[in-house]
């Protein structure tokens, strides 16, 4: 019946827009987008009409296309957050030499999402060794201020 059909697409625009939220959310935090920004964009999204789906897929092409011009620049970052970890962790050169297939790739055609993912990933599990380590780091730490005085 026509109240079912409306309901179920009443729930799929619901769902889509609540996927392209998330994706616009994570893109606006990665890409730094100020707030501003996005309060203008999010005071304009109203209600589950086609023309708020129209507004949400032109913010997502609009995000990619810049995170697209960032590749480089959010690779960089990405580096620079592995080689601190690196160094946090006290990561030995067979520890590094597992990455550095993709920390060493420059050229611009080879800056592609997939090896954004593949850095993102990488700071990921560096950051949970680090969490687990912690403790020892801490108390090595507290062993070396003790001989120092």
């Amino acid at each position: 019946n026509r109240l079912a059909e409306l309901n179920g697409e009443k729930r799929r625009r619901r769902a889509r827009l609540g996927e392209m939220g998330t994706a616009i959310a994570a893109l606006w935090t990665m890409l730094r987008v100020p707030p501003e920004e996005q309060r203008a964009f999010t005071e304009n999204v109203r209600g589950l009409g086609m023309d708020t789906i129209r507004l949400g897929e032109r913010e997502l092409i609009r995000l990619h296309e810049l995170k697209s011009e960032m590749i480089g620049k959010l690779i960089r970052e990405q580096r620079e957050q592995i080689a601190v970890l690196w160094e946090k962790t006290n990561a030995t050169e067979s520890e590094k030499a597992s990455f550095r297939t993709y920390y060493e790739v420059n050229a611009d055609e080879e800056l592609t999402d997939d090896l954004l993912k593949k850095h993102e990933d990488y700071v990921e599990a560096l950051n949970a060794k680090l969490e687990k380590i912690q403790p020892i780091l801490d108390l090595i730490a507290k062993r070396e201020a003790i001989i120092a005085d």
